[in-house]
């Protein structure tokens, strides 16, 4: 079976993919996650009234990062508030406390933007939210390899 990239009526490009990051007090993680995200991507920083100066250290390591404080409580609330502030086609949402490896995003980027010819649904809306993976194989911070 044969794929094809996912195009929108015209030529294939490039996705713009914003990396929604819902934080709270995570400053000392914070480093592990941004280091890794790709530079092209948007990165929108959504601190829940962090006391730790998680903000601070995000406007540090990414000066182009969109950083907003959620409207209300709860981490829902955070994730509506990234996903209004997001520009991009694809939306990642990644928690900042490190169980998840930012440098996975590429490969569910690329997943998404293939789709089988014979699909009766048709391609995948242009704004995808990517699931994360679980905390069971958050050991890429420590250096332990996650295999899928």
């Amino acid at each position: 079976m044969s794929h094809q990239l996912y195009s929108n009526g015209g030529a294939v490009s490039s996705p713009r993919v914003s990396v929604i990051i819902p934080t709270r007090n995570e400053a000392l993680n914070l480093p592990l996650v941004l280091e890794h995200i790709p530079a092209e991507y948007e990165v929108v920083v959504v601190d829940g009234h962090s006391t730790d100066g998680s903000l601070d250290v995000a406007k540090v390591l990414r000066p182009d990062a969109i950083v907003l404080t959620q409207t209300r409580r709860g981490k829902g609330n955070a994730m509506a508030c990234g996903f209004a502030a997001a520009t991009g086609d694809i939306l990642v949402m990644l928690d900042a406390d490190g169980s998840a490896d930012p440098r996975e995003i590429p490969r569910y980027v690329r997943a998404l933007m293939w789709k089988a010819p014979t699909s009766r649904r048709g391609p995948a809306s242009p704004r995808v939210a990517a699931a994360t993976t679980s905390r069971a194989s958050a050991g890429w911070a420590t250096g332990a390899s996650t295999q899928w």
